[in-house]
């Protein structure tokens, strides 16, 4: 009984994991190296969108694995991706 038990727990132990991809940096401007505020960061692939920090920082998590496309938007800059 109890191994009947432990094979679900491992299964959906490793789909929770699998599910947790995360991607994390800074945006600064090129040019004078400041944090960047409220830049929009769109995975395409999910149609999500985060946006930086007061530090520029931002965190993205529960990515799917294989290839993603960014879009980084922010007012009076160009869009780059």
């Amino acid at each position: 009984m109890k191994l009947f038990l432990l094979i679900p727990l491992f299964l959906f132990t490793a789909l929770h994991a699998k599910s947790q991809s995360i991607i994390s940096g800074n945006i600064k401007d090129a040019v004078t190296n400041e944090n960047l505020k409220g830049v929009n960061i769109l995975v395409k692939e999910m149609n999500k969108v985060v946006s930086s920090d007061k530090e520029g920082n931002f965190r993205i998590a529960g990515l799917p694995e294989g290839n993603l496309q960014f879009q980084f938007s922010l007012q009076n800059y160009k869009t780059y991706s």
